[in-house]
């Protein structure tokens, strides 16, 4: 036999089904994927030059197999099928014949680093024609490598490459989500997020001030995420008032001098002015004052005095207090002539009680003073 001869149309046809990328079923339902499968078409003749089948038609065995190099190389896939010549001429489908062992498609064929190199060779009878044949591409098969755009069904552009990129002009869905880093997606919009929650794991930790408005919270914060104020003035002297409308068992207000008021204060120890007061005294107040001869105060707070008519004549009235007092008198002065004055107590009723000083024996009109006890 002469070496195959073959046409340029053939393959140009095969070259356009080296696209798909459906398995080799010989019935298969019909589905939106073209054929796995391609023509060959070539010419064999005889020794002699005598075209195969000349006088009538005739069948022969022809493997095709397809390898990585023009010569040696490796073997890709080996398929068998029954060839009818016609004055020398036949036309196959590969793809529809019987493949020897576990082979890959003709579209996975064509789809590794070395697609380029892909060689046909026939083998007729026991004999392997040479030289072998190489895949070579159609013309507008050339631009499927570069590829301008992707169409959907209506027509319309859904995916277009640029440099470095690509822009999708439609929806574009995964069933299994996405994979990469992220790092260049520099337009995404958290506004665009409306569905769905951000783990806290996803959330960096706020740690510039004032990059969270207090409005924002709603919920109450614990007593362990509050810091402690310690610098003074940042706390209003209103802030520390308590009434009864925040408070449930006490009334306590400071004032702007640090003053502080309240109701009834329940105390185990209390300190005066330095001075301890035993919880045991506190049920009696004591009121001392010293009293001017014409009956004005000289000393003390928390009474009134009044001078009568009569010479030595002293009325004295404690400020709210209505118990009878215990009183205890001395006049006073510092020369010679006092020591024979006195002060007594003459009437003691209700909160007030009266007071007659004289010198010697004589009702004279004289400075006096006073410590008066009584119940709280």
């Amino acid at each position: 036999m002469k070496p195959l001869r073959h046409r340029p149309l053939a393959l140009a046809v095969f070259c356009a089904a080296l696209t798909l990328s459906s398995l080799l079923p010989s019935v298969h339902a019909a589905n939106e994927k073209p054929p796995a499968k391609m023509t060959f078409q070539g010419f064999l003749t005889a020794t002699d030059g005598t075209p195969l089948g000349n006088t009538a038609p005739e069948t022969k065995v022809v493997q095709f197999k397809i390898y990585d190099a023009s010569t040696g190389g490796t073997l890709l896939r080996t398929e068998e099928q029954t060839v009818t010549l016609d004055k020398g001429h036949f036309s196959v489908l590969l793809g529809e014949g019987t493949v020897s062992g576990t082979v890959p498609t003709l579209p996975a064929i064509f789809q590794s680093a070395s697609a380029s190199d892909r060689f046909l060779e026939l083998v007729v009878d026991g004999s392997a024609m040479t030289p072998r044949i190489q895949f070579v591409a159609s013309p507008y098969a050339l631009l499927a490598g570069s590829a301008n755009q992707l169409i959907d069904a209506a027509g319309n552009a859904v995916l277009i490459p640029t440099v470095g990129g690509l822009t999708v002009t439609g929806t574009l869905s995964a069933t299994t989500g996405f994979s990469g880093n992220g790092s260049a997606l520099t337009a995404l919009n958290g506004a665009n997020i409306t569905a769905g929650t951000v783990a806290d794991s996803k959330l960096a930790t706020i740690s510039t001030a004032g990059k969270v408005d207090v409005s924002a919270i709603t919920g109450s914060l614990a007593d362990s995420k509050l810091a402690t104020i310690s610098t003074a003035g940042k706390v209003a002297n209103s802030a520390t008032t308590a009434t009864s409308a925040n408070t449930a068992n006490a009334i306590v207000a400071r004032d702007a001098s640090g003053n502080f008021t309240a109701g009834t204060v329940t105390a185990g120890n209390v300190t005066v002015g330095g001075k301890n007061v035993a919880t045991g005294d506190s049920a009696f107040r004591i009121i001392a004052g010293i009293v001017n001869a014409n009956g004005t105060l000289s000393q003390g707070t928390g009474f009134t005095c009044q001078k009568n008519n009569f010479n030595g004549y002293y009325s004295v009235t404690l400020t709210g207090v209505s118990a009878t007092p215990i009183v205890t008198l001395s006049p006073v002065g510092g020369n010679q002539q006092f020591i024979a004055a006195s002060a007594s107590l003459q009437q003691a009723t209700g909160g007030a009680f009266q007071v007659y000083t004289k010198l010697a024996s004589t009702q004279t009109d004289m400075p006096f003073h006073f410590i008066a006890i009584v119940p709280r």
